[in-house]
């Protein structure tokens, strides 16, 4: 079950909802539940909305509209590589730092599914620390489970009888 909503901007109130049985990330539902926008006398409206409704037909149509829309886009390590590489020279500043937060968001130019729009990229030094903290300790877990298996009497042909690691270096 799916539920469609527009809430007024400035009250947070519901002005309509829609109950979906399946999934409205197919092209025609999205674009029907859009386009009744108008009919409620919404003109112009940021949109909201979670990941599963990203898709080649939606983007597009959101693009021919010109609307405004925030939501995560599911990238894939190549695209959310080539976004980091376009701002990491810019995006730890202080012109970019949110104000009592910790993290820098700044923006560049992106391509999604054919469509061209503005990518905001969002960076937390703090998190790239914890996340590199889990890593490492998964990585040592790995390890450690491992050599215990090469270790063990009734290791099996797949696996190894020595297993040499090279020590990790942190930059």
């Amino acid at each position: 079950m799916n539920l469609a909503i527009f809430v007024d901007a400035q009250s947070g109130r519901p002005v309509w909802y829609s109950l979906y049985n399946r999934s409205i990330s197919d092209k025609r539902r999205f674009e029907n539940t859009l386009d009744t926008m108008p009919k409620l006398c919404i003109t112009t409206s940021p949109l909201v909305f979670d990941r599963g409704l990203v898709a080649a037909d939606n983007m597009k149509y959101l693009s021919d509209k010109q609307c405004l829309f925030a939501t995560p886009m599911p990238l894939d390590l190549v695209e959310a590589r080539r976004l980091v590489d376009a701002v990491k020279n810019s995006i730890q500043c202080a012109a970019n730092r949110l104000d009592e937060q910790k993290g820098f968001p700044t923006s560049c130019d992106s391509v999604v599914y054919g469509s061209k729009m503005k990518a905001h990229v969002y960076y937390d030094p703090e998190n790239r620390v914890a996340d590199e903290e889990t890593l490492f300790a998964r990585v040592t877990r790995l390890r450690d489970d491992l050599e215990k298996m090469a270790r063990t009497k009734r290791a099996t042909k797949n696996v190894p009888t020595c297993l040499i690691f090279n020590k990790m270096m942190r930059e």
